[in-house]
């Protein structure tokens, strides 16, 4: 709806009353709540107020928890759609990044399925070169960037990349 997730968020809840094993409902709902959860970090997180900081993590996390129960639903379906293992594992991530770092593996696992799904897709390819950073996974971070190198030969960010893999490569 153009941009206005508490209209979605609201058109999202109202199917799943009707409907509560729509896959596309739960994602959809999902994703609002993702949306509303980083756009409250981002006004935040950074307060100099300790109340406000603290305030902002609860909240967050509630979003979260709400968004991993409908991305969870959304990946339990029969169709195998990469946004759907993005979101669960993006509110994985908030939950790991926030109160529970023994997230961030299943966080990981669904960031490598999206990926697997979709190469080419660089906010999936961000988003799990950023859960295998948090893991201090260097290792990992290096077959990441090699797949995706391998498999988006025209990458934009190609030259950037490879630096970045030949540096990993310099650590051992």
């Amino acid at each position: 709806v153009m941009g206005d997730y508490d209209t979605a968020k609201a058109v999202f809840e109202e199917t799943l009353k009707g409907f509560p094993y729509a896959q596309e409902a739960h994602f959809g709902l999902s994703n609002c709540l993702l949306y509303q959860a980083d756009v409250l970090y981002q006004r935040n997180a950074l307060s100099s107020d300790a109340q406000v900081r603290a305030a902002t993590t609860e909240q967050v996390l509630e979003l979260a928890d709400r968004a991993l129960v409908h991305a969870d639903q959304a990946v339990r379906g029969s169709r195998r759609i990469a946004a759907f293992y993005h979101n669960r594992s993006v509110a994985r991530y908030w939950v790991g990044l926030l109160r529970d770092a023994g997230e961030f593996p299943a966080a990981e696992q669904d960031a490598r399925v999206a990926f697997e799904m979709d190469p080419s897709s660089p906010q999936y390819f961000n988003h799990l070169l950023e859960l295998l950073a948090l893991q201090r996974n260097l290792d990992g971070l290096a077959e990441v960037i090699e797949t995706y190198l391998e498999r988006n030969p025209d990458a934009p960010d190609r030259q950037m990349l490879e630096e970045q893999l030949a540096a990993l490569g310099q650590r051992n």
